[in-house]
């Protein structure tokens, strides 16, 4: 997560403080996910 702190990032954040009563908290969580591409229609 830390590779998305940029200035772009802190400058978005800035703009959207009011939007909130206290900072978002960013987390990050793993998806997994399996396609079926082998299905006949």
């Amino acid at each position: 997560m830390e590779a998305n702190q940029n200035d772009i990032y802190q400058e978005i954040m800035e703009k959207m403080t009011p939007l909130f009563v206290k900072p978002p908290k960013t987390d990050f969580y793993e998806v997994c996910s399996e396609i079926d591409g082998s299905s006949e229609q």
